[in-house]
């Protein structure tokens, strides 16, 4: 499978991990919103990593790698890299709290005002990402 196809099938799995969190926040779910934001956005910068032809290391949080291919991204998506790793380090933090903060004592409204947040800027982290495969799908270096 070429590297465009797969990066498109982890696109779709990001989107899919999108669908959970605006769920859970609707039914008060905000623990599960947050997991499920930071999931969806690691899924959307593994697709990025994955169209450009870098393979990916297997942690939540893959902003360093995104940071140090900067250059060769296209000026738009560097414009944003800032704070889509700032998001990608943060939901990745957050993460651990959602899925076993009641470890900690934590309970579902711990996370209620963060949730919110998480899934927008987990939309905005798949928003650039899903239009970095699809510029570099259509790119005519990928037309053979």
């Amino acid at each position: 499978m070429r590297r465009e196809q797969l990066a498109e099938l982890m696109i779709g799995r990001a989107e899919r991990w999108l669908q959970s969190p605006r769920e859970a926040l609707n039914g008060g779910r905000y623990d599960d919103a947050v997991y499920c934001a930071q999931m969806c956005a690691e899924h959307a910068s593994k697709a990025a990593l994955t169209v450009m032809g870098i393979e990916y290391p297997k942690v939540h949080d893959v902003s360093d790698v995104l940071m140090t291919i900067g250059p060769r991204l296209p000026a738009w998506f560097r414009e944003r890299l800032d704070e889509m790793c700032r998001i990608l380090t943060e939901l990745a933090e957050k993460r651990g709290l959602a899925g076993y903060g009641f470890e900690k004592g934590l309970d579902v409204s711990h996370f209620a005002e963060a949730a919110p947040v998480c899934v927008k800027e987990a939309e905005f982290v798949l928003e650039n990402c899903r239009k970095l495969v699809e510029n570099v799908k259509r790119s005519p270096i990928n037309k053979n």
